[in-house]
């Protein structure tokens, strides 16, 4: 059921500070009162103050996430102008939406990195539109959210833009130790959640070498029943992991940060209910109830490892990043409801009902290099050239089997549809950028990034709805130029205004050799044109925030199924998408912070798009109209050294329409939802205790819909709706050693 009180809730407003608020700031000996915290971001490879950088970005501090209590990005991702998620059944299961370029191919739109690390699979077959890195957010220093186009320092898949997860470096200067656990019930659930962590950081030599090591494990409570095998709460999951960092620093010229991180990601069913065909707000049974045949379960391994080494040579800084990224996926799909009708047409009636497993095995393996060297950033041309190198393996295995009843496969059918592929992607690229500081007041910035890409890949195809085994061997190449142009003009020391030109693109790939599929999918590509403002006002008490923007999609990838079930890539036709962003942020006083952001986007289809069935003036997919965000957050003084805190946050998303891959289906939509998160708490030198409840009003709110068919039968069947997490209650304890 959709939340029906934006307007109430209004008033509550809520959650978390973007920062902590110091109590005050002396100015030339005169004090001037409570002044908002410098957040400092790497979204141009160069360390700068957020407000300084001509690009729209959101910084999230631990702090901040610590407030939201996110386990997972759905629990962040709506309080981020711009930044919409679609979750696909759990953590890690999902993709993301940046300014209107939503992922309608089967490679991300919106890049995402690990400090410098690259973990984006570039290949359309790493399962980047359906498979993203969604870190538990521990042992983070801050997530940036950098908004609009960043292919030239960034690459490919950074069309919307760029998520970034910058991790804490070890301390060179003392030992610490944060320990903390938290249980949390939630509403139609039986069992609660929980979960304990730990970070501790070690100093080795002090002043030269710093150990860091951590560990969390998190169980997420279930909440979906399924009415067809009478299991409640099959959706629970796990994630554990933990990470291992080393920074030694031999003299002030020169480090070597290396680190080592890994995660599992466990699902026992995804957070999916049936509701109508045609009508996506009714249910079929109940608002949490599913009538799946199958378990879908997910268990996903992630394993990062990189070594960044910097050098000041006296007149620069060279910088190498080497990495080494896997990502093991393993899912079973119930497509009972789709193909299970098969079973009596290819039996000849001898087996009348069944189950129809879809096995999905994932593997994307990625080697990167960059190299790159930057000027100090204190004469009149400042300039960052480097390059950059990418060795990736993909392996997918698909197999879509038909069952009887207990599970048995049966004899003498082969499976209706078997994929065994392995792909091989390289890619080399140089790039540059230049900044040239006109006066005092006016910079000029340009960059260039020239990708040379190449994939060779090889495949064999089998299923009832082939004559026979089809092996395939192919390869595709491509090279792409993006650009960026900058004019960033300080009014004075609190206004900056800038016009920002900059281009994306993402990677093309060859589709399964299959009859009636085209050989492959071109890169497609944006061109992006934006203007901004970003002023400080009241004593820097107060920030503010605006970015319109007008963006032109052409060749867009678009993922395609046919009748069968099976899906490809194709280049469809364009896009025009007009934006508004707005953030303002506030010290009401000492002790209120308040936090306020919207985002209008409004993205439509160019040219008619008959692989969806979408016609011009069409809206894309996933892409909510309006969406926005209130958050306050309140801290007191109780008694002696004892800090109380209140806060909350409320967000909404407006309704966004959903192509299905099979155009038989047509379109349908996701409806508006809002959210409601409180928390209060309580903290002392070296402890703190909080109290939270999330979605406070337990709306059963859509995160996805997909409409599904019988495709023997072309008939229509249901909606399949992700929901989100209902009425959540939990309580956090955290000690500091």
């Amino acid at each position: 059921m959709t939340c029906r009180q934006p307007r109430q809730l209004m008033a509550l407003l809520c959650c978390f500070s973007v920062s902590s608020i110091p109590v005050a700031a002396d100015v030339k000996g005169v004090e001037v009162g409570p002044v908002l915290e410098e957040v400092v971001v790497t979204a141009q490879k160069r360390v700068q103050n957020l407000f300084d950088v001509p690009v729209s970005v959101t910084a999230l501090s631990a702090d901040d996430i610590d407030r939201l209590f996110a386990t997972t990005v759905e629990d962040y991702a709506a309080y981020v102008p711009g930044l919409n998620f679609t979750s696909l059944g759990g953590p890690g299961q999902g993709r993301l939406t940046l300014r209107g370029l939503s992922a309608m191919g089967v490679s991300a739109s919106v890049a995402t990195y690990i400090d410098e690390m690259n973990v984006t699979p570039s290949s359309m077959y790493g399962g980047g539109n359906a498979l993203m890195v969604d870190l538990f957010p521990y042992d983070i220093e801050r997530i940036e959210v950098v908004r609009g186009p960043q292919g030239t320092l960034y690459g490919g898949n950074a069309l919307g833009g760029l998520l970034k997860y910058v991790t804490r470096r070890p301390s060179l200067d003392a030992f610490s130790a944060h320990f903390g656990g938290d249980a949390r019930f939630v509403a139609h659930g039986d069992d609660p959640g929980y979960g304990v962590r730990g970070h501790v950081n070690a100093v080795a030599i002090p002043g030269e070498l710093g150990v860091t090591a951590s560990g969390f494990y998190q169980k997420s409570p279930g909440y979906i029943d399924n009415a067809n095998t009478g299991k409640d709460d099959v959706n629970k999951a796990s994630q554990q992991g933990g990470r291992l960092a080393v920074l030694w620093q031999p003299d002030d010229r020169s480090s070597v940060y290396l680190s080592a991180l890994t995660q599992d990601v466990e699902i026992e069913d995804l957070n999916v209910a049936w509701y109508g065909f045609y009508d996506s707000s009714k249910p079929v049974v109940g608002e949490l109830d599913s009538l799946f045949s199958l378990p879908q379960t997910r268990d996903r391994t992630l394993d990062y490892v990189s070594a960044i080494v910097e050098v000041d040579l006296g007149w620069g800084d060279l910088t190498s990043v080497t990495s080494y990224s896997s990502v093991d996926s393993e899912s079973i799909w119930d497509y009972t409801p789709s193909t299970g009708a098969f079973i009596p047409l290819f039996t000849g009636g001898a087996v009348t009902e069944g189950l129809a497993p879809l096995y999905l095995d994932n593997t994307n393996e990625r080697f990167t290099q960059e190299l790159r060297l930057a000027s100090y950033g204190e004469s009149r041309f400042d300039w960052i050239v480097g390059a950059y190198y990418v060795d990736e393996r993909t392996e997918q295995y698909t197999d879509l089997k038909l069952h009887t009843l207990d599970g048995a496969e049966i004899p003498g059918i082969k499976p209706v549809y078997l994929l065994a592929l392995e792909s091989d992607y390289e890619e080399f690229a140089v790039f540059g950028t230049g900044t040239l500081h006109v006066n005092e007041r006016l910079d000029v910035v340009a960059g260039i990034r020239w990708t040379d890409n190449e994939e060779v890949f090889e495949q064999t195809s089998d299923g009832v709805t082939l004559p026979n085994e089809i092996y395939n061997v192919g390869r595709s190449s491509e090279s792409v130029a993006t650009y960026m142009l900058s004019t960033p003009y300080h009014v004075n020391d609190d206004l900056m205004v800038y016009a920002r030109y900059a281009t994306g693109y993402r990677p093309g790939g060859p589709n399964a050799a299959l009859p009636g599929v085209p050989a492959q999918a071109d890169a497609d590509n944006l061109d992006s044109y934006e203007l901004g403002v970003k002023t400080n006002f009241f004593n820097r008490r107060a920030t503010v925030e605006v970015a319109a923007f007008h963006s032109d999609w052409s060749d867009i990838q678009t993922n395609v199924r046919r009748q069968d079930g099976i899906g490809y890539v194709i280049n469809s036709d364009s896009a025009e998408v007009d934006g508004l962003e707005f953030t303002l942020s506030a010290l009401a006083s000492a002790a209120l912070r308040v936090d306020i952001n919207f985002a209008y986007t409004d993205a439509k289809f160019s040219a008619n798009s008959p692989a969806l069935g979408a016609v011009e003036g069409d809206s894309l997919p996933e892409v909510p109209k309006w969406q926005g965000a209130v958050t306050v957050a309140y801290e007191y003084k109780l008694w002696g050294k004892y800090v109380g805190t209140l806060g909350g946050g409320w967000r909404y998303l407006g309704s966004q329409p959903v192509y299905n891959p099979n155009v038989l289906v047509g379109q349908s939509e996701v409806e508006s939802y809002e959210l409601l998160d409180l928390y209060a708490g309580i903290a002392g030198d070296r402890w703190k205790l909080n109290l939270f409840a999330k979605n406070v009003l337990d709306d059963a709110a859509q995160l996805s819909n997909q409409r599904e068919i019988d495709t023997v039968r072309a008939m229509p069947l249901f909606t399949a709706a992700g929901i989100a997490r209902p009425l959540s209650i939990g309580l956090s304890v955290d000690f500091q050693i």
